[in-house]
């Protein structure tokens, strides 16, 4: 009995110790902070997080042998190619006789050609065209109608490829200058369009602008510009800004004078009228009245009577 008791206590002071030692290493645990720190492999230069109780190894991402660091790829902009479109075109411009064919009578009519020809190279389209026709006294605009394409049946005309179409510009009817046009009727469900007259009173002379435009999407096309006159009658194109430098009125007057010498050689008796002169050298109403005035000063022209229509004296 005695001898189980002292091995029992023995057991207990063993157990006792232990639990000394634990509590003893528990206490230094307190006393020891946590250090950490940061250091570099050399082998594959890693970070390395280190301290008293944990160890943290980060690799890098690193590209392959000869490879180069990756850049931002450009974005590749792909160009829509350009829709094809018609070839319009300024022919001619020239008189014609506008009635029966088989009629014999004198050319009574002004008419512009255009075309849309076929290019090398260059893929072609037909268009519908409508043309707008502007006609100007001097530097005022007097009227504008939608132009009358010749043997069309609409107001508008539709060019084929290497086709050849004809624009009225105006008629003379009963000695006046009248502008032509088709006008849209409409019958229940169908519409027609129908040729109409309508005259530019005591016009003798001017221009006139062509404007062609697609008759679908309204976008502009071609625009050229013409001079025309009633008697003779006659139509041609004007070229784009023929500029004449005038230093002064006295220098345009003796153009002007210079001019009606060479006109008079072919017709003795004819007028000069400020609108015609503004177009043939380019210049202002204002710039030819201040020349003509100087022109009658010097003795060199006489009013007609009609404004703006004058006698000049070479």
């Amino acid at each position: 009995m005695i001898t189980w008791i002292q091995s029992h206590y023995e057991l207990l002071g063993v157990g006792f110790a232990a639990l000394a030692v634990f509590l003893a290493w528990l206490q230094l645990r307190k006393k020891d902070p946590v250090s950490t720190s940061l250091n570099k492999s050399a082998a594959d230069n890693s970070a390395i997080i280190s301290g008293s109780h944990n160890q943290v190894v980060i690799h890098p991402v690193s590209p392959g042998a000869g490879a180069q660091p990756q850049q931002l790829a450009t974005p590749k902009i792909e160009r829509v190619p350009e829709r094809p479109k018609a070839n319009i075109q300024y022919i001619d411009a020239f008189t014609m006789c506008l009635g029966d064919p088989f009629d014999k009578s004198p050319k009574n009519a002004l008419a512009i050609r255009f075309s849309n020809d076929a290019r090398p190279d260059v893929e072609n389209v037909a268009a519908s065209v409508r043309a707008k026709l502007l006609y100007f006294d001097g530097e005022k605009e007097i009227h504008a109608v939608t132009g009358n394409w010749l043997d069309e049946p609409r107001d508008y005309a539709y060019f084929k490829i290497d086709g050849r179409y004809t624009l009225v510009v105006g008629q003379v009817i009963r000695g006046k200058f009248h502008t032509l046009t088709k006008r849209k009727h409409h019958t229940g469900l169908h519409e027609f369009f129908q040729p109409e007259a309508e005259p530019l009173e005591n016009f003798q002379t001017g221009t006139v602008i062509a404007r062609l435009t697609n008759a679908d999407t309204g976008k502009w096309i071609f625009e050229k510009r013409f001079k025309i006159t009633v008697d003779p009658l006659s139509i041609e194109p004007i070229e784009e800004r023929k500029l004449t430098a005038f230093t002064s009125d006295e220098a345009l007057a003796d153009e002007i004078l210079s001019y009606a010498g060479r006109m008079k050689k072919k017709d003795p008796n004819r007028a000069f009228q400020e609108p015609m002169l503004c177009i043939e050298f380019d210049v202002t109403s204002k710039q030819v009245a201040r020349a003509m005035d100087n022109l009658f000063i010097r003795g060199r022209a006489k009013h007609t009577g009609f404004p703006g229509v004058w006698q000049i004296y070479p």
